[in-house]
């Protein structure tokens, strides 16, 4: 079995909403300068020059204390079921009412449980959009990423927003012998040839979810057009409805 990695540009999901929005607008009695707020609500809602996550509630960008994030487990010795409630957390914490929430992972199998609780959380409460960074404050041996994770859509919005972009995009298969900046350069190139990308992984194989992972923290630090994409993690079709 395989899972998929869904890669897409912030800003193009975002003006993709922004024109829905507006056609809803125009529909309704309301004022012009109520619709300009509502399209730059709705453009804003990332900031794309530093890829952060913010939100379009008042005061909730300046005025929030960041968490301590979430620790997923890098012993090999532990039971999987880690997984399985690093995965429960993250759905605890968006349902009562978060807008984000940051997992740091040290070491490939903090890294791949990540990924591996990104896709189970995606099934259980619908797409769950990251990006991966490198943390920079870790000094310890052992590359360390953090996960910066919103939860937007459902998977109906997700799925007619990416029909509409997707089309022309190939399934990319990643091994455990594919190098991380050849993958970053191909990540790139397929996004600016069809907008989107998208992985094919082994779920099983932590190298490979590593792999991918420390791809997509090295496109946030190295490129502009790195730092505006962000991922959804999914089972294909046929496993886990049309997820």
């Amino acid at each position: 079995d395989r899972s998929v990695l869904s890669i897409f540009s912030l800003s193009g999901m975002a003006l993709l909403e922004a024109a829905r929005m507006m056609r809803s607008l125009r529909s309704m009695p309301v004022s012009s300068a109520l619709r300009r707020r509502f399209c730059a609500a709705a453009v804003g809602s990332t900031n794309l020059s530093t890829g952060e996550w913010t939100t379009a509630s008042a005061g909730s960008a300046d005025e929030a204390i960041a968490p301590e994030p979430l620790k997923a487990s890098g012993n090999p010795e532990v039971s999987e079921e880690t997984t399985k409630k690093l995965a429960g957390k993250v759905c605890q914490l968006f349902r009562t009412g978060r807008d984000s929430v940051v997992i740091a992972a040290t070491g490939e199998v903090a890294a791949a449980r990540t990924m591996r609780a990104l896709a189970i959380a995606s099934a259980k409460m619908g797409p769950a959009e990251f990006h991966a960074k490198a943390d920079e404050s870790h000094k310890a041996p052992g590359s360390s990423l953090r996960f910066h994770v919103a939860k937007r859509y459902s998977w109906t919005r997700f799925k007619r927003i990416w029909s509409l972009i997707s089309a022309e995009s190939k399934l990319m298969p990643i091994t455990p012998g594919t190098d991380t900046n050849s993958l970053a350069r191909a990540i790139l190139a397929e996004q600016r040839k069809h907008r989107v990308v998208a992985l094919s992984l082994n779920p099983s194989n932590d190298t490979v979810l590593k792999v991918a992972a420390e791809a997509l923290a090295l496109l946030q630090s190295s490129s502009p057009q790195g730092a505006e994409l962000i991922c959804v993690l999914r089972w294909p079709s046929g496993r886990g409805g049309h997820r």
